[in-house]
C-alpha cells in the first residue's frame, strides 16, 4: 500500500496539491538500504561515498564544478573541424558528461571516440561519463557495424520476453565493450492515438513496464546507467517538442509507471521533458519548473535528473510576444529547477557551449542562491561518478 501512497504523492506534486503531498510525504516508504560497494547500476548513498564526494567537490575549481553538470554533444558524423573543436572544449573545461551523436556509428568509431576522451581525462581527478541515445528504431546512434540494431521501442514491447532479454543483453555488452556509461532509454511514456512519439512509445502500460524492467536489468548488469524518459510522461503530446511547445495534464497512468520503476530500481536516473503542466504553470516547461522536478527530488532524492536537449524549441519557449530565451538562461533555470545534468544536442557548437559555461560561472560568483544549487547538483553527480569508479 505504501507504494500506492508514493504514486499519489508523485502525482499530487505534479498537480500542486500541497495538502495531499504533506500527508503522503509522512506515509512514504522507508528508504531502501543498498550495499556500500554498490555500482551505478545498484547505487547506494553510503556515508563513505557521500564524504568522498564532498571531498572531491572541494578539490574542483568553480569552472570545473560548472562543467561537471554539462553533457557536451559529440557528433561523430560532423566535419573533422567541428569534432576537433568539441574535443578541444573538453580538454579545456573537462565536462562531466559527453553525449555521442551520429548515424549508424560503428563500434570501431565509438571505441575510438571514447578512447580519445579517456586520454583527455587521464590526469584529471574525475573521469568523463559517456552517454548515448539507445531506444532502438529511429533513435539509436550506435547502430553500425559491431552493434545490434534494436527494433523500435513499440516493436520491443510487442516482442516475446525471451527475445527481448536476449537482444537487450547482447546490446548492453556491446555498449559496455566500447565504453558507454549512460543510455538515454527506456521510453516509458504511454502512447496515445495521434501522439508525436509514434513508434518510439508503446500503448500498453503492462508491456511498457515489463519491457522497461528487462531493458534496465540488462543495462545495469553491464554497469550502464539507464535514464527513464520523458518525465512526467509525454505520450499524449501531439507536437514534436524539438520544434514546438505543448501543454498537458499529468497522467496518473504514466506517473505510476515512473514511480513503480523508480521504486524497483533505486537511484534510477530520469530525463525531463519540455512540456508545460496544466496543473502548475502551463507556460513553463517541466525542465525549468522546480514544482515539476520537485516530484522527483522529494520522492526519489538519489535519482540523477537529466534534461532533454536544452536548445529544443519547447525549452527556449516563452509565450508571445516575448522572444525565446537564450540558451544560457535556459541552462541556469534548469539548474535552479533541479536538473543535475544539462544535455545539449549536436547543433549546439563549442562556441555556444563556452557562452553557456561563462554565463553559469558568472551566476555562480554573483548569486549565492545559484551557487547553492550548483553545489547540490554537483554532489549528486560526483556521488554517481564515485560509485561508477570515475573519481580518482
Amino acid at each position: 500500500m505504501k507504494k500506492i501512497y508514493r504514486t499519489y504523492a508523485f502525482v499530487g506534486m505534479l498537480a500542486g496539491v500541497a495538502t495531499l503531498l504533506g500527508y503522503l510525504y509522512f506515509n512514504r516508504p522507508e528508504p531502501v538500504e543498498l550495499p556500500t560497494n554498490a555500482t551505478p547500476g545498484n547505487q547506494a548513498s553510503s556515508p563513505s561515498a557521500v564524504q568522498n564526494s564532498a571531498e572531491s567537490t572541494h578539490s574542483l575549481t568553480t569552472s570545473q564544478k560548472i562543467a561537471q553538470l554539462i553533457a557536451v554533444p559529440l557528433d561523430l558524423d560532423a566535419e573533422t573541424a567541428s569534432i576537433s573543436a568539441k574535443v578541444a572544449w573538453t580538454e579545456q573545461f573537462f565536462p562531466g558528461f559527453v553525449s555521442i551523436f551520429g548515424t549508424d556509428i560503428s563500434s570501431q568509431q565509438a571505441e575510438a571516440a571514447v578512447t580519445r576522451l579517456d586520454e583527455v581525462y587521464v590526469e584529471y581527478p574525475v573521469g568523463v561519463s559517456v552517454a548515448v541515445d539507445h531506444e532502438g528504431g529511429t533513435v539509436q546512434r550506435l547502430s553500425g557495424v559491431g552493434f545490434t540494431r534494436l527494433p523500435s521501442w513499440q516493436q520491443s514491447c510487442a516482442a516475446q520476453s525471451g527475445t527481448r532479454t536476449d537482444v537487450f543483453g547482447k546490446s548492453s555488452l556491446e555498449l559496455a565493450a566500447v565504453g558507454i556509461d549512460v543510455v538515454f532509454a527506456p521510453v516509458v511514456d504511454v502512447a496515445t492515438s495521434g501522439g508525436s512519439l509514434r513508434t518510439r512509445a508503446c500503448g500498453d502500460p503492462e508491456a511498457i513496464y515489463t519491457t522497461a524492467t528487462e531493458y534496465i536489468t540488462a543495462m545495469r548488469a553491464a554497469k550502464i546507467e539507464p535514464v527513464l524518459k520523458h518525465f512526467p510522461g509525454i505520450g499524449s503530446v501531439r507536437v514534436d517538442t524539438h520544434t514546438a511547445f505543448s501543454r498537458l495534464t499529468p497522467s496518473l497512468l504514466e506517473s505510476k509507471i515512473f514511480t513503480t520503476l523508480l521504486e524497483q530500481f533505486p537511484a534510477l536516473s530520469v530525463m525531463t521533458a519540455h512540456v508545460g503542466l496544466s496543473t502548475q504553470d502551463p507556460e513553463l516547461p517541466c525542465t525549468l519548473s522546480s514544482d515539476c522536478i520537485g516530484a522527483i527530488q522529494t520522492n526519489f532524492p538519489d535519482s540523477l535528473v537529466f534534461s532533454d536537449a536544452l536548445e529544443m524549441k519547447a525549452a527556449v519557449y516563452r509565450p508571445a510576444p516575448l522572444p525565446e530565451k537564450l540558451l544560457a538562461q535556459v541552462a541556469r533555470e534548469a539548474v535552479m529547477a533541479g536538473v543535475d545534468v544539462l544535455v545539449f544536442g549536436p547543433e549546439v557548437s563549442s562556441v555556444e557551449l563556452k557562452k553557456v559555461h561563462a554565463f553559469l560561472l558568472l551566476e555562480y560568483q554573483d548569486s549565492p542562491e545559484f551557487e547553492s544549487a550548483v553545489e547540490e547538483r554537483l554532489k549528486k553527480v560526483l556521488r554517481y561518478k564515485e560509485l561508477a569508479g570515475f573519481v580518482k
